[in-house]
């Protein structure tokens, strides 16, 4: 059966095409075709989210960390120092129990 260049027009701006006897695929394919759009923003946006925490917690907790880090790296470095000169908290509150012990005598 032959169509005319306006009822094929008709056809395809009207969405008559089981009356035209095309195949029952070519719906599918076109809801199939449609429906990737939405899922790849999905997509897109979950890729934007996972770039947005990785951001975040560049911006945030790394610098928190790298803070607990200097102040461990400065205790650490007192502690050695404090050794080093030969005053430390343990000798000294054990010279203070000798000394209180021996002035009670």
């Amino acid at each position: 059966e032959k169509m005319s260049l306006w009822s094929f027009i008709a056809v395809e701006f009207l969405g008559e095409r089981h009356s035209t006897g095309l195949d029952d695929s070519v719906p599918k394919a076109i809801d199939n075709f449609l429906a990737v759009p939405a899922r790849f923003e999905r997509f897109v946006a979950f890729g934007l989210l996972v770039c947005l925490d990785t951001f975040l917690d560049t911006i945030t907790l790394l610098p928190v960390r790298a803070l607990l880090a200097a102040i461990a790296l400065g205790r650490i470095a007192l502690r050695r120092v404090s050794e080093a000169i030969g005053w430390s908290r343990k000798k000294n509150c054990s010279n203070e129990r000798i000394n209180t012990q021996e002035h009670k005598y």
